[in-house]
């Protein structure tokens, strides 16, 4: 038996049976599902089963299961069940309504401690990027592979295999900056823009205080910054703007004094926070160990 379908199998048997399901969705990493009668659910046998890696107990039931396999065992459910599948975003409002027995408002009371929503704005903005950054670093490793295994860097071939691999990381800001924007309430698109005055390379023209701007500095913290700074913004500004004239005055004011503030706040404040939290890994890999790579590996994206 796959190890897809044994895990639905337990999952299943855990929830009650095949016939207690109700409704079935998954994300990026959690199958969700709706028990029609949640007195016949073992929350704590489905925490034993072997893959899983925890339970969720929100509106609806939320297995985690990690990224990849997730959506294999929410098709053998819906295979075994006969329910549809559906696939959802991380960050979308919860497609089934509560479970018997929880209220919403207890149930956000007992799970919005401000460690857990920083969490969880940090893990909508990033979380939905993934499948591309794992894409484009097998393509760039395999691209390097390539290359010291004697093949021409010139060549077209190898040429085209960078763009495709290192294109991302180019423009990762932008993408950041989309998804920081969407997760404040701000308009996706003007996260993007924001994105962009961190990481143009006009900003190497523009000298302030004596000294020339440095595209990227501040990274994605900075990025972070800017996109959520215009995203509050964009919300303030349109309470005093007419309906007739939000489309063009909205945009425009926000991106304006965005633009702004990142030149002269925003990036300089991310750039000092990068430099410290670099600082500090340095220092943590001067010490070595495996504690140091570990937080080397997970700060690496935001610097």
């Amino acid at each position: 038996m796959r190890k897809e379908e044994r895990l639905a199998r337990e999952i299943l048997e855990q929830l009650g049976g095949p016939s207690n399901i109700s409704d079935v969705a998954s994300c990026m990493t959690r199958l969700r599902v709706k028990p029609a009668d949640p007195s016949k659910v073992d929350i704590a046998g489905i925490k034993k089963i072997d893959g899983v890696l925890g339970v969720v107990e929100e509106e609806t039931l939320q297995i985690i299961l990690g990224p990849g396999i997730v959506t294999k065992v929410a098709n053998e459910v819906s295979e075994i069940t006969g329910k549809s599948a559906r696939l959802v975003d991380e960050e979308d409002p919860d497609p089934f309504e509560g479970l018997a027995g929880r209220t919403k408002d207890d149930l956000n009371k007992k799970n919005a401690t401000p460690f857990k929503l920083f969490l969880r704005r940090i893990a909508s903005i990033f979380i939905p990027l993934i499948p591309a950054i794992v894409a484009s670093g097998l393509i760039a490793g395999i691209t390097n592979v390539i290359i010291r295994s004697g093949a021409d860097p010139e060549s077209t071939i190898v040429q085209v295999l960078n763009l495709i691999g290192w294109g991302i990381f180019g423009y990762l800001g932008v993408f950041v900056g989309i998804n920081t924007a969407r997760e404040f309430g701000g308009s996706p698109a003007l996260g993007g823009a924001a994105g962009i005055l961190i990481i143009n390379p006009g900003l190497a023209n523009i000298t302030l205080f004596g000294e020339a701007l440095v595209p990227g500095r501040g990274g994605l913290i900075g990025v972070m910054l800017a996109a959520a700074f215009i995203a509050l913004l964009e919300k303030r500004i349109r309470k005093f703007v007419p309906s007739a004239l939000d489309i063009i005055v909205t945009p425009t004011v926000s991106l304006l004094i965005t633009g702004v503030a990142t030149l002269f706040i925003l990036q300089p404040v991310g750039g000092f926070v990068s430099d410290m939290i670099t600082k500090g890994l340095l220092g943590l890999i001067d010490m070595g160990g495996i504690f140091a790579g570990l937080i080397l590996a997970g700060t690496f994206l935001p610097l």
